[in-house]
């Protein structure tokens, strides 16, 4: 294996503001640039998701889950379509007790999110997913959807700013 000539160079030193010295990584969705499992945190990510199942899902049908979450809270809650933050959590049978009556691509979504929805809002969320989750082969009785509302005091962002005194770009009382 030979040395990689880019980690042997100086550091890269900002100018304007960019780091240059460095070659640019691919343009790739950052969603998508991370390993699964790992929380993609950002500057402001609202709201934050997390999916629970066992383990059944293939590498493509994984990006495809968090595609089609995403899309349903952009369609229902009117979040910016940049704004993404989702965990996936799979597994071992052992270790995920499937309720009576469910099957074995039993799912839990849970999202955190601001409070302020209207209830038409989250009736259409609730919908969205279950409709964008039957494409994928996860049937309709098989997905479980919990809302977890919090007021924006409690949510700390752009730096550790509560999100009741920051300006959000989106609309949360839809």
């Amino acid at each position: 294996m030979g040395v990689n000539p880019v980690a042997l160079a100086a550091p890269a030193a900002p100018v304007d503001g960019l780091l240059v010295g460095r070659p640019r990584p691919q343009r790739v969705p950052w969603s998508r640039r991370l390993p699964y499992g790992f929380f993609a945190y950002r500057f402001l990510a609202m709201p934050l998701v997390r999916i629970e199942t066992r383990r059944w899902l293939t590498p493509e049908t994984k990006l495809q889950l968090f595609d089609a979450v995403h899309a349903a809270l952009v369609g229902a809650f009117k979040i910016p379509n940049d704004d993404r933050a989702q965990r996936l959590l799979e597994y071992a049978p052992e270790d995920f007790e499937i309720p009576p009556g469910k099957g074995p691509r039993f799912t839990i979504i849970v999202v955190s999110a601001f409070a302020g929805r209207s209830l038409d809002a989250k009736r259409n969320l609730y919908r969205e997913l279950v409709a964008r989750l039957s494409q994928l082969g996860i049937p309709p009785k098989d997905v479980f959807v919990l809302l977890e509302e919090q007021p924006l005091d409690n949510w700390g962002i752009k730096g550790g700013v509560p999100a009741s005194e920051a300006k959000l770009g989106f609309e949360v009382k839809v």
